[in-house]
């Protein structure tokens, strides 16, 4: 069949088949109206989905504050640096730490010396001159045949004098000041050669380095005496603890004998004597000039009874 055939194969077709219905004019008019409204919706619905596009795309193209460009379309969601936060309880971190008040303050404290002193030793009033008296007493309380007499060094220049008197604040006790007096003299026996030396100490009412009486204050003491043997010696009813063989030190400046007294208010007194007079480069005696008893006598003497 060729082209001729087949067009008049389909007209025979159309004409032997039904005619067809009536048109419905009204109805295809409001068909076509309908049509027409659903083009226009559609649309500007692809006019505002572009509108949209362009807003995103140009907000994403705007430079930003650092002056480059943005992510370009199809770059992942950016991550914006978090921002700082300063705790109002705490100092920026860049800020230096404030100073603690402890650093701040560098005032030292200082000791406190009574009557005006710039030290612990008085070079002048009624305590220095307690110290003074005290060395007198001393030579005056000695039994007989021997004298606190001061000597010269020999070849010990750094040494100071053989003969010193100190008076020292010690403490407060319960409100109470407590001073140490001390006297050192070189000791002669009249007709025989050597230097012997005498140390006569005075702790004031109201201290408290050593507890006790007697022996019992004798063994608390390491000084002026280590080692040796104690006894108690009374006189005129008083009890002294007294310590003897100990055998001084030079070294440590110990005595060869000590004598230990209390009073009864707590003064304590403290006698110590060695047959030679160490780093004073004099022949010392042959030995102790004084007795255990001699000594008690001393440390008990009313007139080393100092406030």
């Amino acid at each position: 069949m060729n082209e001729h055939e087949l067009k008049g194969a389909l007209r025979d077709a159309v004409v032997a088949s039904s005619p067809p219905p009536p048109m419905d004019v009204a109805a295809a008019l409001e068909r076509g109206r309908r049509a027409d409204r659903r083009r226009r919706a559609t649309w500007g619905a692809g006019v505002a989905g572009l509108a949209v596009v362009g807003i995103a795309v140009g907000a994403a193209l705007v430079p930003t504050a650092g002056g480059g460009a943005g992510p370009g379309v199809g770059a992942g969601p950016s991550n914006p640096a978090p921002p700082s936060v300063t705790l109002t309880g705490a100092p920026p971190p860049s800020a230096p730490s404030a100073p603690s008040s402890a650093s701040s303050s560098t005032s030292e404290t200082k000791p406190s010396w009574p009557d005006g002193q710039t030290d612990r030793t008085a070079t002048s009033g009624p305590h220095a001159d307690r110290a003074t008296k005290l060395l007198a007493d001393v030579g005056a309380a000695l039994p007989a045949g021997l004298r606190a007499e001061d000597r010269e060094r020999v070849g010990y220049p750094d040494h100071g004098p053989m003969t010193r008197v100190q008076g020292q604040y010690a403490d407060t006790v319960d409100g109470v000041q407590v001073w140490e007096y001390t006297a050192i003299t070189p000791l002669v026996r009249l007709g025989e050669p050597g230097v012997a030396k005498l140390r006569v100490e005075v702790e004031t009412k109201g201290n408290n380095t050593i507890r006790g009486e007697a022996c019992e204050a004798a063994t608390q003491e390491p000084y002026p005496i280590s080692g040796g043997t104690c006894e108690v010696v009374e006189v005129d009813g008083r009890r002294v603890g007294v310590v003897t063989g100990a055998g001084a030190d030079r070294q440590r400046d110990t005595y060869d004998s000590a004598a230990f007294y209390r009073h009864p208010d707590g003064t304590l007194v403290k006698v110590g004597v060695s047959r030679a007079f160490g780093n004073s480069g004099l022949p010392g005696m042959a030995e102790v000039p004084l007795s255990a008893r001699q000594l008690a006598a001393l440390a008990a003497d009313q007139r080393f009874h100092l406030e």
